[in-house]
């Protein structure tokens, strides 16, 4: 059915779709280092026990245009359901679109990380406020949500995941660490922190914080 996206809308007749443009190899080698991160950030957090069950629902809040979301369908193709959550129309279209782009074959999917279609993985725009309650997942994935919240709303948004859990369900949380030396040498710099902090305004107080003040 349809999800209310234009995007989702099957090509009119007689269109001619462009052959996807190739990325430079300059572009292309950053986002398959980006790829290698995450890959390295779930083999990590596998190493500590993250797992989803045979037949398991997935949400992962806060997923932007899908990135996460797609790459957690990659990495457990046992699970039954992915569903990517944002609260922002124009990033669950992008989300969509992608998908629907791949479909035509009108996407390089290299510009972003591998892209398509895949039954199990839907997107969803609301807030995790309005989607999380009466919901039941095994797994719940909060990625680079944390810093972007001020600690009453990161607190609340971390309760809300946890009680959407099944029982012996996992909350995954993975964000910034400015224990680490790239992100401690980030803060260090004025210049380059206060422009970050222009689109990130409570930056100062995750980074002061960071997950010490959620308790559940």
């Amino acid at each position: 059915g349809s999800t209310g996206v234009a995007g989702d809308a099957p090509a009119a007749k007689g269109r001619a779709i462009s052959p996807p443009v190739p990325p430079p190899a300059d572009l292309l080698a950053k986002f398959e280092a980006l790829q290698a991160s995450h890959e390295a950030l779930l083999a990590r957090v596998a190493a500590l026990g993250a797992a989803v069950p045979a037949g398991g629902v997935v949400y992962d809040i806060g997923c932007g245009t899908g990135t996460s979301t797609r790459r957690l369908a990659a990495r457990y193709p046992e699970a039954a359901e992915i569903v990517g959550v944002d609260a922002s129309p124009q990033m669950i279209q992008v989300a969509r679109e992608l998908v629907s782009l791949s479909a035509r074959g009108a996407l390089d999917a290299r510009w972003v990380n591998e892209v398509a279609a895949d039954p199990r993985v839907s997107f969803e725009r609301a807030s995790a406020e309005a989607f999380l309650p009466n919901k039941s997942a095994d797994v719940v994935v909060l990625s680079l949500v944390v810093h972007e919240l001020p600690p009453f709303a990161y607190e609340r948004i971390v309760q809300l995941c946890h009680d959407a859990l099944k029982p012996d369900g996992q909350l995954w949380i993975y964000d910034m660490d400015f224990d680490t030396p790239g992100f401690s040498d980030l803060r260090a710099n004025p210049l380059l922190f206060s422009l970050i902090r222009s689109t990130e305004p409570y930056l100062d107080e995750y980074a002061d914080y960071g997950l010490s003040l959620i308790h559940i």
